[in-house]
């Protein structure tokens, strides 16, 4: 009888010995630039739950504390991109908040091509529905109704209809595109309290871009925002060029853009470190103004947004690799935390072809609770995941990504962050 049990226990400790030796250790490649990486370590700030009630405080939400692992096989005939591209904001549009009494007075609005969408909506409360037949239109020397003046209109029902998220008592018109261009003046009797004025021109050739350097930076890091005007793809010269930061508690403050050789404008953006612990995105407003060919004001606005993270964790620098034969390959990610969350890393696999060149072989995802200090997420590709591959190594790992799920933040993002052969 014991000798059939030192058996078993005999074969678990060579399987054992034997996995031992299939483990190697190795370090992440030197961050690129373009990499987010946290140079500091802080706990996100916890704010205490308010009770709805007198007499029973509201239930927390749990974080489930349970590994979970998931991988897939990828085409190999599809390029991927190793770091996200940021988001271009593209706008043909610019607004004004204006008072009644400008639109009673006449409210001076511009535009460059035949067309153009005019939207208001009310602020801070339905003021009614403002009535086509009772607003003027005045372009070129001759004054019309808005009935007269557009080719198209819709209310509030109807924009929502649409699926467009609009406050009550809110309207669009569509200018007549046989008025043609430059100053329209209009005039709203009935106009009470105050309005988003919403330019609209979809088939101009003058195009605003606004976009980021990145779409998230850790805490204490700067983002770069770059504002191009251009008509027809062409760039065109601003004439000048304005904006603010707003952070995700309502916080705003003006930015100061720098001119380009090129004529773009740029601003470096840090935010303020008092404001850049609250969830949400930090939003860059621009607005623009320009002049065309035929001597026409140009204006134009856009609005693109950021994401901080304030980083409690990041990767350590090391990886375990285990190799399991025909069953699949483990790395053993390793993270540094100063706090206690539900963290995850991710990644691309990348195998070599028989030409030599490098392809996307399966990408995986593992998320763990970790304890604030040291400690490692497994990081599988499952045999599923790798089976009938022809890639080869030496491999490399690429996009890797550490992630606070219960704070919902990006910590860390390398494009390509290790080179190995199991």
């Amino acid at each position: 009888m014991n000798k059939i049990r030192i058996l078993p226990i005999a074969a678990a400790l060579t399987m054992m010995v034997a996995g031992a030796a299939n483990a190697s250790d190795h370090s992440l490649l030197a961050a690129q630039k373009g990499d987010l990486v946290p140079q500091t370590l802080r706990a996100v700030p916890t704010a205490p739950v308010k009770s709805l009630s007198t007499t029973a405080a509201p239930a927390k939400p749990t974080v489930d504390h349970r590994p979970v692992h998931v991988s897939w096989k990828l085409d190999a005939s599809r390029k991927l991109e190793a770091a996200p591209k940021p988001f271009d904001r593209s706008s043909r549009e610019y607004w004004q908040d204006v008072s009644a009494d400008e639109l009673h007075r006449g409210l001076e609005l511009r535009t460059t091509t035949p067309g153009a969408l005019i939207r208001l909506s009310p602020v801070g409360g339905d003021f009614g529905r403002l009535d086509p037949q009772r607003m003027q239109v005045t372009h070129g020397g001759r004054t019309l109704t808005g009935a007269e003046a557009m080719s198209n209109s819709a209310d509030t029902a109807q924009l929502r209809q649409a699926g467009m998220m609009v406050s009550d008592g809110s309207m669009v018109m569509k200018l007549r595109p046989d008025l043609g261009t430059g100053p329209v003046t209009l005039k709203a009797a009935d106009a009470k309290g105050r309005y988003v004025v919403h330019v609209f021109e979809p088939k101009s050739p003058l195009v605003l871009h606004a976009q980021t350097t990145r779409d998230t930076i850790a805490s204490g890091q700067s983002v770069r925002l770059n504002v191009h005007l251009r008509d027809a793809g062409a760039n065109q010269a601003m004439d000048s060029v304005g904006g603010f930061l707003v952070a995700p508690d309502g916080h705003t403050r003006d930015l100061r853009y720098q001119r380009n050789a090129d004529g773009s404008y740029s601003v470096d953006v840090t935010p303020d470190a008092d404001h850049a612990t609250r969830r949400g995105l930090w939003e860059l407003h621009t607005f623009t103004s320009a002049t065309d060919a035929s001597g026409h004001t140009v204006l134009r606005d856009a609005t693109t947004a950021f994401a901080v993270s304030v980083t409690n964790a990041r990767l350590d620098g090391s990886v375990q690799v285990q190799a399991r034969g025909k069953k699949g390959i483990d790395l053993q990610i390793g993270v540094e935390a100063v706090q206690a969350s539900r963290y995850a890393v991710s990644g691309v696999l990348y195998g070599h072809a028989a030409d030599g060149s490098l392809k996307p072989m399966a990408y995986a995802q593992s998320a763990n609770w970790l304890q604030a200090g040291k400690g490692s997420i497994d990081l599988r590709f499952d045999a599923g995941a790798l089976a009938g591959s022809a890639l080869r190594p030496p491999y490399e790992l690429h996009d890797l990504k550490l992630v606070d799920q219960a704070h919902m933040g990006i910590l860390e993002r390398r494009a390509v962050a290790l080179r190995f052969s199991p």
